[in-house]
């Protein structure tokens, strides 16, 4: 079709009138024109006169927040950038076509500058009288607004008067609308679906406060255009004539004139404008969906809703201009996962946007262990009837609100020959289920007898949704290191949802024992009075319960005392409450209780003045107290009994089954007459061989003031001795083994 070119030049000089006439009151309220350029990083008043500009026109450079109407900044950032991007694309005619470019840059710079002060301009010059057209550098900024002519009030107000609370509804009508579009007004939006031909902002806006409609969203394959009269101040009533038109096609469907309220007087009515040229391309929003299992509903911007069943390609049925943001999230989440968006936000450029990921996965579940920790039993009752070798379980507990998917375990080290663990997998565990995992132990132990630093197995326990567990499995036997000790006793009867009972006895002597040439620097004294741990401070007392009888008797002891201090009447012999009654010669945890009891209660004096002190004598001074330190990490060491230390050698008659030191721990007795006593064994690193006499906590029944039972370790064949309590002798710790 030939253009006329005359006709063309007229409705363009006529759409300037239009599009300047809308612009008067903002240019009254820039005050100057623009005399520089400006981009990204420019900060000035100038900067902030070109937000309230674009603001008002409808190209907002925020819809809430720093930028947006009523707050514009004074820095050039990227969203002044993209308004000022649409600024150009709508006046491409003007402002980039002449300069030969094709695309908008955002930048403030000549071409676009000379084209907003001659809008500038061009606006003032249709309001003021020919003499009184300003200087084309500055221009005058009123500090009131046009007075409108008085009008008459009735005597009571209206429905619609200023006495309104809560303010006054903004609406009005749409037109052609065939699918959702959202509509902005300042900082709020509202959607608006297919068919419907009014709106109203849920939000009333206060008389005097400003208002702007703009497009937000367009439908798909619709552009809307808001009316020429879209912005404005409201007054003493509702503004319910706003106009919105949508249309499969690019042209402005508004003709001039309308209006928008009672702001302001109505403007001066313009020839028809041209239409303003197409708006820019819009681009769509998508990605890749991955890991689902169900259904999830994507939203962009609040909107947009898109429901998807399987991964792979998405992308969103409506569609942005460049330079507005887009906001990727997930409004309904499948059932049992959690999906999570990565690069779903962003400005719209100049392409569809197509890099949105949407990652789904099972939703996370918690497992709990039983025990963190499950030693057993070797099954060797070739070597000692007591290692039966009790199968013993760990039960892992699904404790979340989803299913634990595929959970497994994984032993490291591998797990010692003969040893089995069964299911092979736990699979999937609901809530508030468990898996039960059954551990049976062969003849082989985890770790070499005597090993001092041995390697336990951890089992690392864990589903694809879960917290990955890691107890720990030790396979135990005669002379294995646990618990800060050599293992010389087991007890595998306890709970097999448990570990095993036993006893263990410390790497290393507290207490340097007797060997052949006699007592070494740190052997010490069974009983002490308080001055030293020398044979001439030793004590004699009779400690109640803990003989080779389980005597003596609480009386016994009492008179005993009583008789050998002369201010017992004064500081009394501890009540029968502080004592227990012990099995003298096989539990040396009871023993060495009743021994510290007397001695932390007096300090006695024995041998000078007879004289009892409050205590408590120093635990250094006497082989019990030696044994109430921390030693390994644990504090509950005690002075083992005698038949704790032997019970194979005959010199005592000890319960049938008990279980020794010399009899299960035949690779750490070494020789007292070798020249290094404590390595005659070659025992493990950081450990001494038991070689020498040691003191047991238990006292002989034949003479129990005097006398208590020790134990005299060698090679060539241990035994059970008694002797006076002022000898001095070796301590070697022992603890029974924690749950």
């Amino acid at each position: 079709m030939k253009i006329n070119t005359k006709l063309s030049k007229k409705i363009l000089f006529t759409a300037m009138i239009f599009i300047v006439v809308g612009l008067v009151p903002s240019v009254q309220a820039q005050g100057t024109l623009f005399s520089r350029n400006l981009s990204v990083g420019s900060t000035g008043e100038d900067v902030q006169r070109l937000q309230q500009f674009l603001n008002t026109h409808n190209f907002p450079v925020a819809s809430s927040g720093a930028g947006s109407l009523g707050h514009e900044t004074l820095f050039f950032g990227s969203r002044t950038n993209a308004a000022l991007r649409l600024f150009q694309q709508h006046f491409a005619k003007d402002i980039l076509l002449p300069i030969g470019l094709h695309y908008a840059t955002g930048n403030f710079f000549n071409s676009t500058r000379n084209f907003v002060n001659k809008l500038l301009l061009s606006a003032l010059q249709m309001q003021a009288p020919s003499s009184q057209v300003p200087n084309p550098t500055s221009i005058p900024n009123p500090s009131a607004r046009p007075v409108s002519p008085p009008q008459k009030t009735s005597q009571l107000p209206s429905q619609n008067s200023s006495t309104q609370i809560g303010g006054y509804a903004i609406g009005g009508t749409i037109k052609g609308l065939k699918g959702s579009v959202i509509l902005g007004n300042m900082a709020e939006t509202l959607t608006v679906q297919a068919g419907e031909t009014t709106f109203r902002f849920p939000t009333k806006i206060a008389k005097g406060k400003n208002y702007s409609l703009r497009i937000v969203q367009n439908p798909n394959n619709q552009n809307c255009y808001v009316g020429p009269e879209s912005s404005g101040t409201v007054g003493d009533k509702d503004i319910l004539n706003l106009q919105v038109a949508c249309s499969s096609t690019a042209f402005y469907p508004f003709a001039a004139g309308g209006g928008s309220g009672d702001s302001s007087p109505a403007p001066t009515p313009a020839p028809t404008p041209l239409p303003p040229p197409p708006p820019p391309t819009t681009y769509t929003i998508g990605g890749i969906l991955s890991g689902l299992s169900g259904s999830v509903v994507l939203q962009n911007n609040g909107a947009d809703n898109l429901v998807l069943n399987a991964d792979g390609p998405f992308t969103f049925n409506g569609s942005l201009l460049p330079g507005v943001s887009y906001n990727v999230t997930v409004l309904t989440q499948p059932a049992g996962q959690t999906c999570t968006v990565t690069n779903g936000a962003g400005i719209m450029g100049g392409t569809d946007v197509t890099n949105v990921d949407v990652s789904c996965a099972a939703n996370t579940t918690t497992l709990a262990v039983s025990v963190p920790d499950l030693a057993l039993s070797v099954n060797d009752t070739a070597l000692n009837a007591a290692l039966t070798g009790t199968p013993r379980v760990f039960t892992i507990t699904n404790v979340g609100a989803d299913p634990a998917i595929n959970v497994t375990y994984s032993p490291s080290p591998a797990l010692p020959t003969g040893t089995t663990i069964a299911p092979a997998s736990c699979g999937t565990i609901v809530p508030a289920a468990s898996c039960a995992l059954t551990i049976t132990p062969g003849s082989t132990p985890s770790a070499a007898a005597g090993d001092t630093n041995p390697t336990p197995i951890t089992l690392s326990i864990s589903g694809t949704n879960t917290n990955t567990l890691t107890p720990t499995v030790n396979v135990l036997t005669y002379s294995s290191v646990y618990q800060g000790g050599y293992l010389y006793s087991v007890d595998d009867t306890t709970l097999n949802t448990t570990s095993i009972g036993g006893k263990v006895v410390t790497l290393t002597d507290q207490a340097q024992p007797y060997i052949s040439t006699g007592p070494q620097a740190t052997s010490i004294i069974w009983s002490s009075n308080g001055a030293g741990f020398s044979p001439l401070d030793t004590s004699n007392d009779i400690i109640p319960f803990i003989d080779d009888g389980s005597t003596p008797t609480y009386a016994t002891a009492q008179s005993s005392f009583n008789s050998t201090y002369i201010n017992s009447g004064t500081f009394p012999f501890p009540p029968p409450s502080s004592f227990s009654a012990c099995n003298g010669t096989v539990d040396g945890a009871c023993n060495s209780a009743n021994v510290i009891t007397l001695y932390n209660t007096y300090v006695t004096n024995y041998g000078t003045t007879f004289t009892l002190a409050p205590g408590p004598t120093p635990l250094s001074n006497y082989a019990a107290g030696l044994c109430t330190a921390t030693i390994n990490g644990h504090s509950d060491w005690y002075l083992p009994a005698v038949c704790e230390m032997d019970a194979v050698s005959g010199s005592l008659t000890c319960p049938l089954g008990t279980q020794s030191m010399a009899g299960n721990l035949p690779a750490l007795i070494g020789y007292p007459g070798a020249a290094t006593p404590s390595t005659s064994c070659s025992p493990g690193a950081g450990s001494d061989c038991l070689a020498g006499f040691y003191w047991s906590s238990t006292e002989y029944s034949g003479l129990p003031q005097n006398d208590s039972w020790s134990e005299g370790f060698t090679s060539t064949g241990s035994s059970a001795l008694i002797l006076p309590k002022n000898f001095s002798f070796g301590v070697r710790c022992s603890r029974a083994l924690s749950p």
